[in-house]
């Protein structure tokens, strides 16, 4: 009697007495059962080579080192803790695949499309990467080491514990997805919140480590905010003095901020001004005080100038108020200065 072969989509146990393991795809078996595996491996070889697919195969800890699988469709499959050692993957498809523990050692994944696969816990040292698509995929435990990772999309590709180290062509750009032409952003997967600071921590000292402080920048801006929404998920009141100062200058970060932050402040203060008529003109030229004597006054008193020809009234609450102004003025000068040496100087 003709034993039933396990074909796409059927998940069939092994035929071995007492295994229950899944039987490989166009097999009876699973690979550690399999009689003559040199026979089997040239009977997927064909297939793969005739038909170019091998969509939701089940081909766990199957052996196919040094093999060409070029631009193949293997969508959905299998490949768990398969050994694909110096393979050519250049082009092929491999979305959705599971690839747990697999090893993709010094394999050329060039132009390959991994999205949504599952990296976990992967051996992917010294692969070729160039154009790659790893996008919303998760790369947990996943060894990169050595990898050359050129235009790879790692669009909010999950990293966490991933090793980095002495991966080529890293920049932020890998993590940067553009949307309608003009519209962009940059992420790893953030659905994990200790996970994704953990990855930006690891990006972070990836970059400093390679003089890419701009990037590091990038990346020590994202981790902080990972953890100001930590703070704020577990309740904890350190998250208020922390949303504080991503607003102002997003954690040290984004000088920009910091200007907006001023602008926004001084236009604060002189419509409070005028509200209170809390300032007085001291010159007999100019006995009426319109909006923008209101904003000159709140931008020498923001920046501690005051020249002396418009001050604020003899009460305590004017002058409380100006001199708030000034302490805040004080403090957004001196963040803006570490802000911008902190962004565009070695760290």
């Amino acid at each position: 009697m003709k034993k039933k072969v396990s074909l796409v989509g059927e998940e069939l146990e092994c035929s071995h007495p007492g295994c229950r393991k899944k039987a490989v795809s166009l097999g009876d078996h699973c690979w550690e059962h399999i009689p003559d595996k040199v026979k089997y491996i040239e009977v997927l070889k064909q297939h793969l080579e005739s038909k170019k697919t091998g969509e939701g195969f089940i081909l766990q800890k199957i052996v196919l080192r040094d093999s060409d699988l070029l631009q193949l469709n293997f969508k959905n499959v299998d490949l768990s803790q398969a050994d694909l050692t110096n393979s050519n993957l250049s082009y092929s498809d491999l979305s959705n695949a599971n690839l747990i523990g697999t090893c993709l050692e010094n394999t050329d994944l060039t132009g390959a499309t991994l999205k949504s696969s599952d990296l976990t816990r992967a051996n992917m040292r010294s692969s070729r990467l160039w154009h790659a698509d790893l996008s919303c995929a998760n790369a947990s435990e996943a060894d990169m080491s050595g990898s050359d990772l050129w235009k790879c999309q790692m669009f909010c590709t999950r990293l966490w514990h991933t090793k980095l180290r002495n991966v080529k062509s890293l920049t932020k750009q890998n993590f940067t997805k553009i949307f309608y032409r003009i519209l962009s952003r940059s992420k790893v997967d953030e659905r994990g919140l200790l996970a994704a600071e953990e990855s930006y921590l690891s990006l972070k000292q990836y970059f400093m480590e390679n003089g890419r402080y701009r990037e590091a920048s990038w990346a020590s801006f994202k981790e902080k905010t990972m953890e100001q929404l930590i703070l704020k998920k577990g309740k904890n009141p350190a998250y208020i003095p922390m949303a504080v100062m991503g607003l102002l200058s997003g954690y040290g970060e984004k000088p920009n901020r910091v200007i907006t932050s001023s602008v926004v402040i001084v236009a604060i203060y002189s419509l409070l001004y005028r509200l209170f008529n809390a300032a007085v003109i001291e010159l007999p030229s100019s006995p009426r005080s319109g909006i923008w004597d209101y904003v000159y006054y709140s931008i020498v008193t923001f920046t501690t100038l005051g020249y002396g020809d418009i001050v604020p009234k003899a009460d305590i609450a004017s002058r409380l108020l100006a001199g708030s102004e000034a302490f805040i003025g004080a403090f957004m000068i001196g963040l803006f200065v570490f802000t911008l040496s902190r962004k565009y100087s070695a760290r």
